[in-house]
């Protein structure tokens, strides 16, 4: 009997990233791979591991990864720039990641600082991105919980997508409503926030005050529209 020799496959040596600095990435769309996390962040410099956490059953995405650099700087300057950014069908969150007490996965963040948050994108950024929202939130509703917060200039709902943007008067507003209201429950969905990536134009917005508590901005559909509103 003739018994071919099977070779184990050849395993590439594991990394060794225990002194390197880790950056969590939160938000991942289920189509990112380790391939696509480690190609979205190599513009910041060498990286020594770039890995999606994945449930070990299912082997399906949890949402999240972390990205190692064995160069402060470069995890520094990739937290600061990437947290926002889109990868793949979703905006990602960024941060340092910490590693837990009870050895288990390192998937805890430091709950961001108001410096975080307001250095995290340009100076005239005043608007959030509010992601999972439930299908039967309504603008007015948000408008009411961003209210409290600081005067919001203009709420722009995507009802389908279960997204919306939440514009406030400055920059200093927007951020801790970020602050603030990430992770709060509306209509039993928790939200996410973060600075919005999408400009909007304040040309084409005006204020009305409706027969609500909310003041609600209506979008002109033409500038005779405008003309008549401003006189």
């Amino acid at each position: 009997e003739t018994r071919a020799n099977v070779r184990p496959r050849s395993q590439s040596p594991k990394v060794d990233t225990s002194k390197n600095y880790h950056v969590f990435v939160g938000d991942l769309s289920t189509e990112v791979n380790n391939c696509t996390l480690k190609a979205a962040f190599e513009s910041f410099g060498e990286i020594s591991e770039a890995k999606v956490i994945r449930d070990p059953q299912t082997l399906k995405s949890k949402g999240y990864g972390f990205v190692s650099f064995p160069v402060k700087e470069n995890a520094q300057k990739a937290i600061e720039e990437m947290n926002g950014q889109m990868i793949g069908r979703r905006q990602i969150r960024t941060n340092w990641a910490v590693r837990r007490f009870d050895g288990g996965e390192e998937n805890a963040m430091k709950p961001p600082t108001y410096d975080n948050i307001f250095n995290a994108t340009h100076a005239a950024n005043t608007s959030v991105y509010v992601g999972g929202i439930s299908p039967v939130t309504t603008d007015e509703e948000l408008m009411q919980s961003f209210s409290a917060i600081a005067t919001v200039i203009e709420v722009r709902l995507f009802k389908q997508q279960g997204y919306a943007f939440v514009r406030y008067l400055n920059k200093d507003a927007a951020a801790r409503a970020i602050m603030s209201m990430n992770g709060k429950v509306i209509n039993g969905q928790k939200i996410r926030c973060s600075w919005s990536r999408t400009a909007m134009d304040n040309n084409d917005l005006v204020l009305c005050t409706c027969s609500s508590k909310f003041s609600i901005n209506v979008k002109l559909m033409c500038r005779k529209e405008q003309r008549l509103n401003k006189a």
